[in-house]
């Protein structure tokens, strides 16, 4: 689900880190 939504706002791979830390933190 992460990688489809990075896909569709264009993020890069260190975006992409990042959004599945904030992820984790939040508890998904």
């Amino acid at each position: 689900v992460i990688t489809e939504f990075c896909k569709s706002i264009g993020a890069d791979g260190k975006q992409r880190q990042g959004l599945i830390r904030l992820a984790k933190k939040n508890g998904e």
